[in-house]
């Protein structure tokens, strides 16, 4: 047995859980219930697993809930803001709390695959990684009961750090998709945790210096989270997502450096062009109204496909619109599969 994978006592706070699952949760009572229950029947006698539930001040019902789970689940660790410290400042606040030597947020309105706990314990107690990343499918409704069971054994790939940060590129901020070390890679109450505090992509202080610093990365081709789509919005997502998060990338890693290219590049083709197109022709009451040319131009107007694919997707007529549209998605289809392809083929697998 991998020594990192030791039984610890619960009461024993000294000893750190090999691994931390959070979850930042706000007046989403009924998702929070499916998403304790389903981890309480995965994890509940499992002493290398933290559970921790940071409730943002909810009004609905969520403390009832949180409390209902804790009195038949001693070792659910909670803890309640007096008022809403908004979701980033709740998302650092999970980082900083959670005792595991890897941190794995979990959006509330997010399910595991059954099983996958239990394989990605596996997989960190063969492979040691720096970071972990779980491919999702998405549904307009979760249903608790449909939850596909993982694959035993489960296959991963282990990339190097430029293939492994193209491949999930924009993923990056799918907190619920990321798994990352954080004993060795960050001091107790990181200091460059909350860097991004505002942006609604916090997270990525720490999973892109995971990234940055580290060696080893997993990569799980099979989707294996369950993901609640357009459930969010009120936020300026095109700026979030094309201009915000650019300029975090650069930040990180150095606008000049070959890793930060390769992942605005990719975002820009592969997954820009339907962010586009879905805010709008297709939820654009759910976000902010953005200007696309002032919002984007500044930061992306480098590029050449700004200009040759995106800005007619935000621009043009609907009917021309959707011709660039279905081009790019044609086009992302083709790499998705090339790229899968690749993973797969240099993949592992790992009994649970």
């Amino acid at each position: 047995m991998n020594p990192e994978m030791a039984p610890y006592r619960w009461q024993d706070l000294t000893m750190a859980p090999m691994l931390t699952i959070a979850i930042p949760t706000f007046n989403r009572a009924g998702f929070l219930q499916n998403l304790l229950k389903l981890l309480k029947d995965e994890v509940s006698t499992l002493a290398a697993v933290e559970v921790l539930v940071s409730d943002n001040g909810s009004t609905d019902g969520t403390d009832a809930v949180i409390a209902m789970f804790s009195a038949v689940w001693p070792a659910l660790v909670s803890t309640r803001s007096k008022s809403n410290i908004g979701a980033d400042n709740n998302i650092r606040r999970c980082f900083d709390l959670a005792r595991g030597r890897y941190i794995w947020i979990m959006g509330d309105d997010d399910l595991p695959a059954r099983g996958l706990v239990r394989g990605v314990l596996a997989i960190i107690a063969r492979e040691c990684p720096d970071a972990i990343y779980m491919t999702s499918v998405w549904r307009e409704v979760v249903v608790p009961d449909e939850i596909p069971i993982v694959v035993d054994p489960l296959r991963y790939a282990k990339l190097d750090r430029l293939i492994f940060a193209e491949a999930v590129n924009v993923w990056f901020t799918f907190i619920s998709g990321i798994i990352v070390r954080k004993t060795g890679l960050f001091p107790p109450r990181h200091p460059d945790a909350g860097s991004f505090v505002g942006t609604n992509l916090v997270q990525l202080g720490w999973v892109l210096e995971a990234v940055k610093q580290g060696q080893t990365f997993i990569f799980i081709p099979e989707p294996c989270i369950v993901a609640t789509a357009a459930n969010s919005g009120g936020y300026a997502v095109l700026a979030t997502f094309g201009d915000i998060f650019s300029k975090i990338v650069g930040q990180v890693f150095g606008d000049a450096s070959e890793i930060a290219r390769k992942i605005i590049r990719k975002n820009l083709i592969d997954y820009m062009p339907g962010l586009i197109w879905s805010v709008r022709f297709q939820v654009r009451d759910q976000f902010s109204n953005e200007d696309l040319y002032k919002v984007l131009r500044p930061a992306l107007g480098k590029y050449l496909v700004f200009w040759l694919l995106l800005l007619p997707i935000g621009m043009l007529p609907k009917t021309l619109a959707r011709l660039f549209f279905l081009v790019a998605r044609a086009r992302t289809k083709i790499a998705e599969l090339r790229g899968r392809s690749i993973i797969r083929a240099t993949s592992q697998v790992t009994g649970f």
